[in-house]
């Protein structure tokens, strides 16, 4: 009696050592359940379903469209300005569609008009252009901004240098004064191109300057407004492409000094008879820096 008493006293202990056991233990933390906002993308209503184009090809001469998926990965953002560029592609670039998921890309070559966007004030995410392709229900399709602002940016510096050329000063003075740049000239008839262009850029020619240079040199003389200063060229008359060089020289002797620009007064120029077919070329030149 004694021993079936002891038994049923030691499950009574062990049944409330584990209900004890199970008070104290931590609480079961649930797992969080995911949540997730819908976002807003322009012109796309919530739920669209596009599956009926997944795996089917469309293109024209500029792009390729397959979807794969139309699992969102993203939203479409921004205003769009009616301004327009044209996209010259210099690679394949990825394109998308406003449901937030690629869909092909525009093919290497291609130009396409392109309408750029604003978020916030700074360039949107994506630029947009038209649906060219019927069958495919988009209105428009979007092009990454930051491809395309590369691509617009590398044809701008390679337009620079041919609007540079154009407006090259030197050949809009040596047009004005009939130099022929494949001539071969003898000196009497290039003396007359330096007096042309001494006259078309306003410089007085004046042969007193000779005897100021003489002063100048042999008198040590100073005058307070302007100082007086020479340069020569020996000119191979045959050597087309030296002589255009050298004439540029004397066009840009006629603007600057190192006292600053455009402080050339006068000038006088004259073959140097101990030399053959050397110039000396006499500057008055203004002691105001401009």
């Amino acid at each position: 009696m004694k021993k079936k008493t002891a038994v049923l006293m030691f499950a009574l202990a062990l049944s409330l050592s584990v209900v004890g056991c199970g008070n104290s233990a931590e609480p079961k933390q649930e797992e969080p359940q995911e949540t997730r906002q819908e976002l807003g993308y322009d012109g796309v209503e919530q739920g669209s379903d596009y599956s009926d184009i997944i795996g089917k090809v469309f293109e024209n001469d500029d792009i390729y469209v397959k979807v794969e998926t139309t699992e969102r990965t993203f939203g479409i953002n921004g205003d769009y300005t009616n301004e327009y560029k044209t996209l010259t592609a210099d690679k394949e670039l990825s394109i998308y569609c406003d449901g937030g998921f690629e869909i092909g890309y525009i093919k290497q070559g291609a130009a396409i008009e392109i309408e750029l966007g604003t978020f916030n004030g700074n360039p949107s995410a994506y630029y947009r252009f038209k649906n060219p392709i019927s069958d495919l229900p988009f209105d428009y399709i979007y092009v990454g901004s930051l491809d395309c602002d590369l691509i617009f940016e590398s044809a701008e510096m390679e337009t620079e240098p041919e609007q540079q050329e154009q407006s090259d000063p030197y050949d809009e003075i040596l047009t004005k004064v009939g130099y022929d740049k494949d001539k071969t000239y003898t000196m009497e008839e290039y003396l007359i191109i330096l007096k042309k262009i001494s006259n078309e850029m306003e410089k007085e020619i004046n042969s007193e300057l000779i005897g100021l240079l003489s002063q100048s040199i042999s008198e040590d003389k100073r005058w307070d407004d302007f100082r007086i200063g020479y340069y020569t060229y020996t000119y191979d008359f045959s050597d087309h492409e030296k002589m255009l060089e050298e004439t540029k020289n004397y066009i840009y002797n006629l603007q600057v000094d190192s006292l600053g620009y455009d402080s050339i007064m006068e000038v006088y120029f004259y073959e140097n008879e101990g030399v053959e077919n050397q110039v000396v070329v006499i500057r008055k030149i203004s002691n105001e820096v401009e």
